[in-house]
């Protein structure tokens, strides 16, 4: 991040937000005062280690549209979506589904993180290692990657970022990431399941139709033996001729339909603009 500091996109006029780096103010959240379609923009705002808590509306539509076709054939086909970010594109996979469906996991490696106020600033924390990540004021939005920062942004982000208070569990307040509207969703209706899990690790459930991958297995954040490795757990959560979609959201929509054959491998059923860049690893 070249600019780790950005503008509280909240605070200023309008012409100032066209001139400079701005974001809006993950503050909101600690109130839950915000409004409703407001809720992406706010999350976006939020970084955590490499990653951007960022989406978008119809981001997979192409790939939602394969998965339809797909499972047509199977009555209550059971989902596992890894790697959800806030849960919008599950709202949106579960109304092209029309509901039919037998369970739907929504599921990411965290969904949470942790805010403690002093004044007018909140300090955010990452959610496994309670690392200050951010500092958020009425101006400004800090952030902690200041690798390869322009000077002298880089020095004053550290500076601001020491000024943080140990995490202290009892007094920090736990924000999450989660969509309104599928937490809702979750709450009236027990197919779907919102639930954290890690893709290198075993699927603890029952067995799926379909696993879902969106912008999580990819050679920008993890080595070939990394993605592999989940590749292989992927496998044990797939039930026989199960499916796998893996999508690269870049420039464009990409994405790979997989099916698992009876000899435990994977062979391209459909790809969406030239498929996901990894799909020599998951037929290997």
């Amino acid at each position: 991040m070249r600019l780790p500091i950005k503008i509280n996109k909240r605070n200023f006029p309008t012409w100032i937000t066209k001139i400079f780096s701005t974001k809006d103010d993950p503050r909101l959240l600690l109130s839950e005062g915000f409004v409703l379609s407001d809720f992406e923009s706010i999350v976006a705002s939020i970084k955590i280690g490499d990653t951007w808590k960022s989406t978008r509306k119809n981001r997979h539509m192409l790939s939602d549209l394969m998965i339809v076709k797909a499972l047509k054939i199977i009555n209550n086909p059971n989902i596992l979506e890894i790697g959800v970010s806030t849960g919008s594109t599950s709202l949106e996979l579960l109304d092209q589904l029309c509901n039919k469906i037998g369970k739907y996991w929504a599921t990411d490696l965290f969904f949470h993180f942790y805010a403690i106020q002093t004044g007018d600033v909140s300090y955010f924390y990452h959610p496994l290692n309670k690392r200050c990540i951010m500092r958020v004021s009425d101006l400004f939005l800090v952030y902690e990657e200041i690798k390869d920062s322009f000077p002298p942004f880089g020095w004053l982000a550290s500076n601001f970022l020491t000024q943080a208070p140990l995490f202290n569990e009892e007094i920090a307040q736990k924000i999450s990431f989660v969509h309104p509207t599928l937490l809702k969703r979750s709450d009236k209706d027990k197919r779907v399941i919102v639930c954290e899990h890690d893709v290198f690790q075993e699927w603890t459930h029952e067995k799926v139709h379909l696993i879902k991958v969106a912008n999580v297995l990819n050679r920008y954040y993890f080595k070939d033996s990394m993605i592999s490795s989940a590749i292989e757990k992927i496998k044990n959560a797939l039930l026989p001729e199960g499916y796998l979609l893996i999508i690269d959201n870049r420039a464009l929509e990409q994405a790979s339909l997989f099916v698992l054959k009876p000899d435990g491998k994977f062979v391209v059923s459909k790809d969406v603009n030239g498929g996901c860049e990894i799909k020599d690893l998951v037929c290997t």
